[in-house]
C-alpha cells in the first residue's frame, strides 16, 4: 500500500522527522513511466514486441516530473543540441550536454538504489528546445523458457575442427549471433590446445574431471593452473590462453554473449 502524504506528515511528527525527511519519502515513492509522467515532452511514436520509440521534446528551460525509463536502457539520439539536468530521487542532480548528431546509451535500473539515477526530473537548461529520439529495446512477449532437463550423453556433440578430438555440444543460443549462449566441451585425456583468444567475454566452469589453464601467447606447461572439478573461472575478450588435460578427461561449461569464435594465436 501506498502511504499518501497525510499519513507520512503525521508518522513525521510521532517520530521527529523534519519536512526534508518527509518530502524525502514522498519523492523514493515509485516514479511513473515517462510517457504517463510527462505526456508533454514524451510521445509515443512507434512500439512492437521488441522495441518502443519515444520522441522527446522540451521546451526553453521546460521541466518534467519525477519519471522512469524502462529497463535495460535505451539508445537516445540527439536531433538539437541538449543541455539538461536530471535529479534523482535522493536530491543527487547531474548535467548532461549533448551536440546534436550524437548517440549513447542510456542506462536504465527501475528500483535500484537511487543514486543510479534511473528514476529523475528534467529540466531544459537551455533558452532553446531540445529533441531527442529514444529506442528502447524489451523482450519479446512470445518469448517462453521451456522446461528442460538432458543428461550429458543426451546432447548433441560434435567433434571439433581443430584437430584436438574435443567435442562440443551447444546447450542453448547460437554462439555464430549476439545473444547469450552456454555450451560444453569434453576434452579427451592427454589433450593440448595452443595459445588461442575469443572476441566476447566468456565464463567457464569445470563440470568433470581436472582441466589446466593458462595465459600467454604460447603454450608454456610451467603456465598452467590446474582447476579441478567445480572451479570457476573466466577468459576476457581478447585475452591470450591455452589449456590442456593430463591423465583424465574434462568436461567445461562455457556462457558468453556472441558472436563467438577462436582466433588462433600459435600455430
Amino acid at each position: 500500500m501506498k502511504a499518501s502524504p497525510l499519513l507520512l506528515l503525521i508518522a513525521g511528527a510521532c517520530v521527529g522527522w523534519t519536512a526534508e525527511h518527509v518530502h524525502a519519502a514522498l519523492q523514493l515513492s515509485p516514479a511513473p513511466d515517462a510517457l504517463n509522467a510527462a505526456p508533454g515532452e514524451y510521445r509515443l511514436e512507434f512500439e512492437n514486441e521488441y522495441v518502443r520509440v519515444t520522441r522527446v521534446t522540451y521546451p526553453p528551460h521546460g521541466h518534467a516530473s519525477m519519471h522512469t525509463h524502462p529497463a535495460p536502457g535505451g539508445v537516445v539520439v540527439a536531433l538539437t543540441d541538449q543541455d539538461a539536468r536530471l535529479t534523482a530521487p535522493d536530491g543527487r542532480v547531474r548535467d548532461g550536454h549533448y551536440k546534436a548528431g550524437s548517440v549513447r546509451w542510456a542506462v536504465s535500473t527501475p528500483g535500484a538504489d537511487a543514486s543510479t539515477e534511473s528514476a529523475h526530473s528534467e529540466e531544459n537548461l537551455s533558452d532553446k528546445p531540445f529533441e531527442l529520439i529514444r529506442i528502447d529495446p524489451k523482450p519479446s512477449s512470445s518469448a517462453t523458457l521451456p522446461v528442460v532437463s538432458k543428461a550429458l550423453n543426451e546432447l548433441k556433440w560434435t567433434r571439433s575442427t581443430d584437430g584436438t578430438g574435443r567435442e562440443i555440444a551447444d546447450v542453448f543460443g547460437d554462439r555464430s549471433k549476439a545473444e547469450l549462449f552456454g555450451y560444453l566441451v569434453k576434452w579427451p585425456k592427454n589433450t593440448i590446445a595452443k595459445a588461442h583468444s575469443h572476441p566476447d567475454a566468456r565464463h567457464a566452469i569445470v563440470l568433470a574431471g581436472t582441466f589446466y589453464h593458462g595465459h600467454g601467447t604460447r603454450f608454456e606447461a610451467g603456465k598452467l593452473e590446474r582447476r579441478s572439478a567445480g572451479t570457476y573461472f573466466t577468459e576476457p575478450a581478447g585475452d591470450p590462453h591455452f589449456g590442456a588435460t593430463r591423465n583424465q578427461e574434462a568436461v567445461l561449461y562455457f556462457v558468453g554473449i556472441g558472436p563467438d569464435r577462436t582466433d588462433a594465436i600459435e600455430k
